[in-house]
């Protein structure tokens, strides 16, 4: 691998090597209880920062004498937290990266920034993997590697003995190929302007069916919002291959096979089922996610008008889906009960691809 040194400038920090001066900075924060909790040490003290800093000061790039990369992370000249860089197969060419941050500038994306300078520069000199391993309650730093686009691989329960107890461990790993692909194509899937439409409560039939489907329907671009084209497509609920792309995929094929084949009664051949009568489960390439959202919108376009020529919720309706006739009222609870099922999927998947909660 090529070598990796300091400094590395940001965008509003410098990322540098230490030096004998730092143990003040270094001990503001790492003294600190509630900065200490989860790590595998307790609160410094003056003699440990002392001993730490003469350290660092050797651990200045990797294939140095530690074979450490330690950097002292400063805004406008103050040391605001710390990051090491270290192989652990240097021949697999793989390494981990672990980090710490004054409380007190938390919350502004200095961490986010400073440790994806220090993975920026660990796959330029040639990593093809970087991990990251973390007491999950440490939630800060959890949502920290899903940020960075890091993927939870490993969860050991009682793995590491720390302070007395027994504690879990959490495994992040990030492959060099989905940090350029990233960078390659910047796209973010968008996101939806406005609220979503609540049905309301003392709705008749067919507009309480409607209100409840387009809730769900405006609810899935929101859960995707944001996400890159190697998010989108990454199964993150082992072993299942699902995929935030998958379900793109899948409710496109379900518009159109009950709004189109059967409202309308098309008989058009169903979207990604070219590999079989489950193609749409298959992995996504990212390449075509783009296209696969534009084709969901498209399709759900097509569905609102297809239902809006029918005006009798309990006609049988011209199309026959696995040899029976339903109506229009069957349609809608079947599709409200998909989405609400596939929704609950998505929520998984988008808080293991980075973190983010919420309806």
């Amino acid at each position: 691998m090529a070598p990796l040194t300091a400094p590395i400038r940001t965008e509003r920090l410098l990322l540098r090597t230490f030096r004998p001066d730092d143990i003040d900075a270094l001990l503001d924060y790492q003294r600190i209880p509630e900065v200490a909790r989860y790590l595998l040490v307790e609160p410094w003290t003056r003699e440990y920062a002392e001993q730490q800093v003469v350290k660092r000061l050797r651990s200045t790039g990797l294939g140095g004498p530690d074979d450490v990369l330690a950097l002292a992370v400063e805004l406008d000249g103050r040391v605001i937290g710390d990051i090491a860089v270290w192989p652990t197969d240097a021949e697999a060419r793989q390494g981990e990266l672990g980090w710490v941050f004054h409380p007190e500038v938390g919350g502004r994306g200095y961490a986010t920034e400073a440790v994806a300078a220090a993975m920026e520069h660990a796959f330029d000199a040639g990593w093809h993997r970087a991990v990251a391993q973390m007491d999950p309650r440490n939630t800060a730093s959890a949502k920290l590697a899903r940020r960075l686009g890091m993927t939870l691989e490993g969860a050991h329960r009682s793995s590491w003995w720390s302070k007395g107890e027994w504690t879990d461990n959490w495994v992040f790993a990030l492959l060099a190929d989905d940090w350029r692909a990233r960078r390659t194509d910047p796209t973010r899937a968008p996101q939806p302007e406005g609220r979503r439409a609540s049905p309301g409560a003392l709705a008749p039939d067919r507009e309480a069916l409607e209100g409840w489907l387009e809730l769900y329907r405006q609810t899935l671009p929101r859960k995707i919002a944001g996400l890159a084209a190697d998010q989108l497509c990454r199964a993150a609920v082992e072993p299942s291959n699902l995929s935030l792309a998958v379900l793109v995929r899948h409710l496109t094929t379900v518009e159109q096979a009950w709004f189109a084949n059967t409202v309308a009664g098309l008989a058009e051949p169903l979207h990604h089922r070219e590999t079989g009568p489950s193609g749409d489960f298959d992995p996504v390439d990212p390449g075509t996610v783009w296209d696969d959202l534009a084709r969901y919108q498209r399709e759900l376009v097509r569905s609102r008008e297809f239902a809006a020529a029918v005006t009798d919720l309990d006609a049988p309706l011209p199309g026959v889906r696995h040899g029976r006739q339903v109506n229009l009222r069957w349609v809608y609870l079947h599709m409200i009960e998909e989405y609400a099922r596939h929704l609950g999927h998505a929520d998984l998947l988008r808080e293991r691809v980075d973190g983010v909660t919420g309806y």
